[in-house]
């Protein structure tokens, strides 16, 4: 019998409609024989049914939600010989993995043209203990991005996160950094910021040349170096318009593993898909084509 569970985070975004979930289920009933609803109430609830939706060895779970919800989602297969295919569905305020792969960010068109005789097989990381399915990061900007509320998401929308983002520039700090790269010797760096991607693109914007790379068996990371406000506005609008390679005071990072530790005694906090992460330092490897994903865009 072939068996499919649907998650969904009724607070994500500006709320999930009960409309938008009983259209997947009429979507799924024509391919699956058995279809299981859980609602999420409280952080973690997502990781629990998915693991028991792999030790139940259904075939596939469907999500709705945004990042935090798709990397709970994760972090339950993730160490399981056997892993559902999963459908990732938009539910949150930016939606930055899916906007990523392409995929279509309206939950309605969504769920039309899911794909349910297609999949993709894509990387995810692992960072000390959790699983990540799209970035790990730290440094004030991705902090701002963090501490953005659920209210001024609900209210805002993206305008929320461009608002606390500007007010953290000008208190900006550089750490001292040791990074080792795939096992070899630990170099130091002075930064404001961190991102480690599983993709060459950030959202829309692309970090490297090639194609999306969601499951090249690469981290592609990437160092802000310099602290001053100029540079920074600098870096955002290259950022911003896909310069990253040609701005001197970013340096980008190809590798399978890395190793890094922080050596300043500052409060730091680690970012893994939007939520708050393990303690560093860390140590991220990437688990190649570790998923299968359906595809959600036509």
């Amino acid at each position: 019998m072939k068996t499919a569970m649907i998650i969904y985070n009724p607070n994500a975004g500006g709320g999930i409609e009960l409309a938008r979930i009983n259209e997947l289920e009429y979507r799924l009933n024509q391919d699956f024989n058995s279809i299981t609803i859980h609602e999420t109430k409280s952080p973690g609830d997502a990781t629990k049914l998915a693991k028991k939706a792999s030790m139940d060895q259904m075939d596939s779970v469907f999500v709705i939600g945004g990042d935090g919800t798709f990397n709970e989602v994760v972090n339950g297969i993730a160490e399981f010989d056997y892993r559902p295919k999963l459908g990732l569905l938009p539910g949150g305020t930016n939606n930055t993995y899916l906007r990523t792969l392409e995929d279509e960010i309206d939950l309605e068109k969504a769920i039309e043209q899911l794909d349910l005789n297609t999949t993709d097989r894509i990387d995810i990381g692992c960072c000390n203990e959790a699983y990540f399915i799209y970035y790990v990061a730290f440094g004030n900007l991705i902090n701002a991005t963090m501490e953005t509320s659920s209210e001024e998401k609900e209210q805002k929308g993206s305008l929320a996160y461009i608002e606390n983002i500007i007010r953290e520039v000008p208190d900006d700090q550089l750490h001292q950094i040791t990074l080792s790269i795939d096992g070899g010797e630990a170099e130091k760096y002075q930064i404001s910021h961190f991102f480690s991607l599983l993709t060459n693109y950030y959202g829309q914007v692309q970090i490297t040349e090639g194609e999306n790379a969601i499951n090249d068996g690469n981290l592609y990371c990437v160092l802000l170096l310099n602290q001053s406000t100029g540079v920074k506005l600098q870096v955002i609008k290259d950022i911003i318009f896909g310069d990253i390679e040609q701005n001197e005071n970013i340096k980008v990072i190809k590798c399978q593993s890395y190793h890094l530790e922080i050596e300043e005694p500052v409060d730091l906090k680690m970012d893994l898909d939007g939520d708050v992460g393990p303690d560093q330092p860390l140590d991220v490897k990437v688990l190649p084509k570790h998923i299968e994903i359906y595809r959600t865009y036509a």
